[in-house]
């Protein structure tokens, strides 16, 4: 994800085609200044924004 300007990175993980994958955040402060970030090996970084920010 993209907070303030800087990205941050989780693990690598394998994806399917066809399937989803989601990722929950314990903070709002974070949430609501937040960019998804998908990083595919090979590619590219794509931006994925954030669904919702639940309190």
């Amino acid at each position: 994800m993209t907070w303030k300007g800087k990205n941050h990175y989780g693990s690598w993980f394998t994806q399917s085609s066809g399937t989803t994958k989601d990722w929950s955040m314990k903070s709002v402060t974070y949430c609501t200044d937040s960019v998804g970030l998908m990083q595919v090996k090979g590619q590219q970084t794509y931006q994925t924004p954030m669904a919702n920010c639940l309190s």
